[in-house]
């Protein structure tokens, strides 16, 4: 695809086709040169490259050069981007760049200022949970999608014209040759219509793979994580360790939801879990990780700094779902949810004991009248 882009002369083409470069260099774990090609992408695509084209390639950078433990440029990269970035407005790329300026900062020994960057991206993340509905915020990932698909299609567009210019100067080749070369070119094109037909399989089987995956980690429902999608606990405590902070169990249990179902109907039933899905989903901070525990319960994990700061984000949740009703039948309909929280006491190889501690906790929240929030320090009190 390189050395077709570069036949075409096109800068453009050329700039997205070294970019792709630098990505399957990095997923293979060669962050070095795909650091080269990254900076050939942004040389090239320098004069034809929107705004938001060069931050995103940009930003990109920042991702190898952290791969490549260059942690120091990338800081500065990230510094430099930021001010740019929030002049445009793109408050998602903002969001993105201040996740990875964390990544930088954890991995460069700076906890406090990862843990800032991060409140920055959850920040950021609420006011768009506030001021975005989630039928927004998909038509504008749609819309991203769209145009990458797009970009893609003109990229293979061009690499046909250039084969297809390389079949006719072939043709053109004149007397005694002429046998010869008809015989090579049903050989070239039944070689590579093997080679494309083996590589659509080999396409098809991959996605395959990917889809069956996804569905096997995710709710069907809500489009939520399942049990299956539950962070690695190792994994989420070495985190919290290097954060200085406590790995956290958050239990969510919907309210009266058998109501529901016994008045409405499961059909009901089911646009309650939908809308309390993506409202919880849209309020939660991006580094916690939300699923479907079963029912009308959910989960979330993470890390959190003390309990004070898990009981912001469990009550946060509470308000977004009271200001944000869910319609029954064309009627609004109050959704209220009672909340228990446990946080460890140290590093952890289980979320089992966290659970079932939130889980006392969230029957302390029921028993108390529901639409509440309480710790598993309450139980001990």
């Amino acid at each position: 695809a390189v050395q077709l882009a570069e036949d075409s002369g096109d800068a453009a083409t050329r700039a997205t086709a070294y970019g792709r470069k630098s990505r399957l260099l990095l997923a293979q774990g060669d962050a070095v040169t795909a650091l080269d090609w990254i900076d050939r992408s942004l040389a090239v695509g320098e004069a034809v490259d929107g705004v938001r084209s060069r931050l995103v390639r940009r930003s990109r950078r920042v991702e190898i050069l952290t791969a490549n433990r260059r942690f120091d440029e990338a800081a500065e990269e990230v510094q430099a981007l930021l001010p740019v970035v929030r002049r445009s407005g793109d408050r998602l790329l903002e969001r993105d760049l201040l996740q990875q300026q964390a990544e930088v900062l954890i991995a460069a020994g700076d906890p406090a200022g990862a843990f800032a960057a991060l409140r920055g991206a959850g920040e950021i993340q609420s006011g768009l949970a506030t001021n975005l509905t989630s039928r927004r915020i998909a038509d504008l990932e749609a819309s991203m999608q769209r145009q990458q698909m797009e970009s893609d299609m003109a990229l293979l567009e061009r690499q046909s014209e250039v084969q297809q210019l390389i079949v006719e100067r072939q043709r053109l080749l004149g007397g005694l040759l002429v046998a010869g070369l008809l015989l090579a070119l049903v050989v070239a094109c039944v070689l590579i219509w093997r080679v494309r037909a083996v590589r659509r399989l080999n396409q098809l089987l991959i996605e395959t793979g990917a889809k069956l995956e996804r569905a096997a980690r995710t709710d069907p429902l809500t489009g939520l994580g399942n049990r299956q999608a539950i962070p690695d606990p190792l994994l989420t405590s070495r985190l919290a360790a290097s954060r200085m902070e406590r790995c956290g169990v958050i239990v969510i249990d919907i309210d009266h939801f058998k109501r529901v179902n016994d008045r409405h109907g499961h059909i009901s039933g089911d646009q309650i879990l939908k809308h309390t899905a993506a409202t919880l989903r849209l309020s939660l901070p991006a580094e916690l990780q939300l699923v479907r525990w079963g029912g009308e319960e959910f989960l979330a994990l993470g890390t959190f700094p003390n309990r004070k700061a898990a009981v912001t984000v469990a009550e946060e949740l509470r308000r977004a779902l009271r200001e944000h009703p869910a319609q029954i039948e064309g009627r609004p309909y109050a959704v209220t949810i009672s909340v228990g929280i446990c946080l460890s006491d140290g590093p952890i190889s289980r979320w089992d004991e966290l659970v079932r501690r939130a889980d006392h906790a969230l029957y302390a929240a029921k028993s108390g009248g529901r639409d509440r929030v309480c710790t598993d320090e309450h139980l001990a009190a």
